[in-house]
């Protein structure tokens, strides 16, 4: 949150006073390379974290990724069939063999 509240903001306003108006002082060039290499650091911060988060959802739950193939490639014949069960209650029946 603070990226986008204070590094990002500081950030461009800094490179606006650099490239269009071509004030360069020790203290903006500082703070300037300061706020883009915290903006840097913290990206990188937020992918990993998706990136571990969402590497341990699949190895906790393995079997959701083959039922969003499931989903994704859905069957005219079961839209066709009369039957009173759901596509979940399918699913279940069908995965009781499963092992964690």
């Amino acid at each position: 949150m603070s990226l986008f509240l204070q590094d990002i903001p500081f950030f461009s306003f800094r490179a606006v006073l650099i490239f269009h108006y071509h004030i360069l002082s020790y203290s903006t060039v500082f703070f300037t390379s300061k706020n883009g290499l915290i903006i840097i650091l913290q990206w990188y911060r937020i992918t990993v974290i998706l990136a571990t988060t969402i590497s341990q959802e699949r190895q906790h739950y393995p079997y959701q990724q083959r039922k969003l193939i499931k989903v994704m490639e859905t069957n005219t014949n079961e839209k066709r069939n009369n039957s009173n069960e759901t596509y979940l209650e399918k699913e279940v029946n069908n995965n009781t063999n499963f092992r964690v």
